[in-house]
């Protein structure tokens, strides 16, 4: 999990769900306790959203994910979109249903975490020269190594790899154990 971790690859699906919803229905302010009213917001037999606002909250989240949207996966969301009049406005605008939304997100999210779940098994695999299972600490430094050399990315410092080591040990220890 550390490693996951590290490279923002780990994170519940549940997690990626209640971010967003939390993105498209924002704290209205009135208390601080946010999203006090999500319930009753979700509670249409059919709630929809601005395709705009929904388009900007997926970018957003998946943005702190190390994450970009999808040329294809918007395409897909405004594809589903409908027109539907402003009450407010009087005029149409692009609605997505907020179900249609989130089965898009999560699959999207579920294919990229297998994928990334299936990559860092390559790596764990290529990089286990001695073949015993397990990662010594120089092989687990060399699979960081090639991990940030292929995603791009600085090198975490001695100290973090050791302490990422020593957190996957424990983790790996602690699943032995049950």
């Amino acid at each position: 999990t550390g490693v996951t971790d590290a490279f923002n690859l780990h994170s519940s699906d549940a997690d990626l769900i209640m971010d967003l919803l939390g993105k498209l229905y924002p704290d209205d302010g009135e208390d601080g306790v946010g999203n006090r009213n999500l319930a009753e917001k979700m509670d249409d037999d059919n709630p929809t959203l601005r395709l705009a606002g929904c388009l900007a909250a997926v970018e957003a989240e998946w943005q702190e994910r190390g994450l970009g949207m999808p040329p294809e996966r918007r395409q897909e969301l405004e594809a589903a979109a409908v027109e539907e009049t402003d009450k407010v406005r009087q005029k149409k605008v692009a609605m997505l249903d907020v179900d249609t939304l989130l089965e898009t997100v999560w699959l999207h999210w579920a294919k990229r975490r297998e994928a990334a779940v299936s990559r860092l098994n390559e790596l764990f695999v290529a990089h286990d020269t001695n073949k015993d299972g397990r990662l010594d600490i120089a092989e687990f430094k060399a699979l960081i190594a090639a991990l940030c050399a292929q995603e791009h990315v600085p090198e975490p410092s001695k100290k973090k790899t050791t302490k990422i080591y020593r957190e996957a040990v424990e983790d790996t220890a602690e699943v032995e154990e049950k």
